[in-house]
């Protein structure tokens, strides 16, 4: 999920982040969060199984407005209401929840790309040339889906910051939905979405061990 206008100063923070994630040093080789344990890509039938579903998807997109302006929405991050309203902070009070949230976009984004590198999956429509994806593809591979990952994330971190919240549940099933999206949208597999989802769970202990000046300025914001 790429931010739509981002600022400069969103970006640096994220990248302080990544410089904080390499800080934190190597075990046996190897940096702990480019060693997260994710189921890798199926095999050729359950991908043809993968394929048909999204057949079904496209066709189902057709008359299905609703959806389509969702997709449209999610295309980036310069619209983040679905995230901002289960919580209740749409109209503005909360800069360093928002921020916060803007951060684990970001830092999840890099963090996915590098994923994407090493399993490298070829988009669906690359390797069914009938789908015809319903908004234009990444560039990027597949697997996983960063859509799935990022939003996720975000759902585990404040899952963690604010447990007391209702709305943080909420969160999970907005992450869900916008994944199924990009399902239905022609970009993702199934499984590119349930990897995107596994390495959420994962990552997220990291963010916040190496965020905890970042999550303190936010925890100030619900107490």
């Amino acid at each position: 999920m790429e931010r739509g206008g981002g600022a400069v100063g969103e970006v640096l923070a994220s990248w302080d982040v990544v410089r904080r994630l390499y800080a934190a040093g190597m075990l046996d080789g190897t940096y702990p969060f480019e060693a997260l344990q994710i189921k890798p890509p199926p095999g050729p039938s359950e991908a043809a199984a993968e394929i048909a579903a999204l057949h079904v998807h496209q066709l189902s997109l057709v008359n299905d407005r609703a959806r389509q302006e969702e997709i449209l929405s999610q295309a980036d991050t310069s619209n983040l209401s679905d995230i901002f309203a289960p919580l209740g902070i749409e109209s503005g009070g909360f800069d360093s929840t928002e921020r916060m949230i803007e951060l684990i976009l970001q830092v999840a984004e890099r963090v996915g790309y590098f994923y994407k590198a090493v399993f490298n999956r070829q988009r669906p429509n690359q390797v069914d040339s009938r789908l015809r994806p319903f908004i234009p593809v990444p560039p990027h591979a597949a697997f996983p889906s960063n859509h799935s990952f990022q939003m996720f994330c975000i759902a585990e971190v404040l899952t963690r910051l604010i447990p007391e919240h209702p709305g943080t549940t909420e969160l999970f099933f907005v992450a869900e939905r916008v994944a199924e999206n990009r399902e239905h949208a022609g970009l993702h597999y199934r499984s590119d979405t349930e990897a995107g989802q596994a390495l959420a769970r994962q990552f997220a202990p990291f963010f916040i061990n190496l965020c905890s000046r970042e999550m303190r300025q936010a925890l100030l914001e619900w107490h």
